[in-house]
């Protein structure tokens, strides 16, 4: 027996249609448990979870990124579910399953206006409020696929079955949905059964990229190898590469990695028809990842080719092998903070000029960053432009 996954448009019956399907075949049906699992996965209140994957996108979320860490918490509770019984479902998750696992149906559920406009009227809602309510969810459902698809949420190529319910009526529904269930091509078959392996395995790297801070990259497993790509246009895409390799590495499971550019993926003008070489003669050292990616982009930009780590350990780790001439510093980070990987540098790498660039920092803070040394002491926000004439200074001047 197949898992059965609906999608369905609002305010169209879907919920009471999952129920039916679910009955008639003797499958769990997996309602708010899905969303449950996934919210305990990400360590949220289910109703904040709940906000974060389904409420209006807040103009944050291109910081923050919320709805996209609580899609791939939500990919990785169904990957997780699909490695066990076969069961029902209905909602956002089919659109994360891949194609590969073909013992899933999937089938859609849509309306005409005209009838879901009748159910909400028939529930006591006037017509101008209910065909303002139909509108923002047709919208959000776009949203939602978009992001997983960049198509359409009705595409027929989604699905393995489309049920116009204004044409078909519940029991007739309900029949279709179990005689497709029913079919040999359905069947799980030992290709299927890894394929749902490969998913669980492509859904635990793509939450540990989230949880880095990485939402532009999608994730794949073919025959063992993870393959990451990369969707986001960036200027140094070998540096990215590499930080996702990192991450991916250290997943369990994970034992060869390759990193691709992805379909969404367009190489800046910039770089189409040069290669910038890479000096590495500055690091950044931040534990703010988006921006200090950021800042070495728009370095790049100006020729300033820059190495980026995000703590003061794994700055002195990177000394150990590579000697940049400036290193512009954060002061405020977990673990070592800034002013006591100054004090190391001071005894053992003195040629390095340092910019402390930081955002909280006291008049106590860059009296003591002076005395210990520091090139210079600049606050967040900083214009580029002064940046690279500090850091130009910087690269000339002599070591302390």
């Amino acid at each position: 027996m197949p898992t059965i996954a609906l999608f369905s448009a609002s305010h169209c019956g879907g919920e009471e249609l999952a129920r039916g399907v679910a009955t008639a075949l003797g499958l769990p049906l997996l309602e708010g448990t899905l969303l449950d699992e996934a919210a305990s996965l990400a360590g949220a209140p289910p109703k904040r979870y709940l906000r974060s994957l389904l409420g209006a996108p807040s103009f944050l979320n291109n910081l923050t990124h919320d709805r996209e860490k609580s899609l791939a918490y939500l990919q990785l509770a169904l990957a997780k579910r699909l490695q066990h019984d076969d069961f029902v479902f209905q909602g956002l998750g089919l659109h994360l399953i891949p194609p590969q696992l073909t013992h899933v149906l999937r089938v859609c559920l849509l309306a005409d206006l005209d009838y879901r406009l009748q159910h909400l009227v028939a529930s006591g809602l006037e017509a101008k409020e209910a065909q303002r309510r139909l509108s923002y969810d047709d919208e959000e459902l776009a949203r939602h696929i978009d992001l997983i698809h960049q198509r359409s949420p009705w595409d027929a190529e989604l699905y393995d079955l489309r049920l116009p319910l204004h044409t078909t009526t519940p029991d007739e529904a309900i029949r279709l949905i179990c005689e497709a269930a029913l079919k040999e091509a359905l069947k799980p078959t030992r290709a299927s059964l890894a394929a749902a392996l490969d998913f669980l395995l492509a859904s635990e790297v793509k939450v540990e990229l989230a949880r880095h801070g990485h939402h532009d990259c999608d994730v794949e497993v073919q025959e063992g190898e993870v393959v990451l790509k990369i969707n986001r246009n960036v200027l140094r895409l070998s540096a990215l590469a590499r930080e996702l390799t990192d991450v991916a590495v250290k997943v369990p499971g994970v034992a060869k990695v390759r990193t691709e550019v992805g379909p969404r993926y367009n190489a800046p003008d910039i770089l189409r028809n040069l290669e910038v070489p890479e000096q590495h003669k500055v690091l950044l050292v931040d534990d703010e990842r988006d921006f200090v990616l950021t800042l070495s982009e728009r370095l790049e930009m100006r020729n300033l080719a820059s190495d980026v780590v995000y703590s003061g350990e794994e700055a002195l780790a990177y000394l150990e092998e590579r000697r940049p001439e400036v290193m512009v510093l954060d002061l405020r980070m977990p673990g070592m903070d800034g002013l006591e990987v100054l004090q190391r540098l001071r005894t053992t790498h003195p040629e390095v000029r340092v910019i402390i660039l930081t955002g909280h920092g006291s008049e106590q803070d860059q009296q003591k960053a002076m005395e210990l040394g520091a090139f210079a002491y600049l606050q967040k926000p900083v214009a580029i432009d002064q940046l690279v004439t500090v850091l130009q200074q910087a690269s000339v001047a002599k070591p302390h």
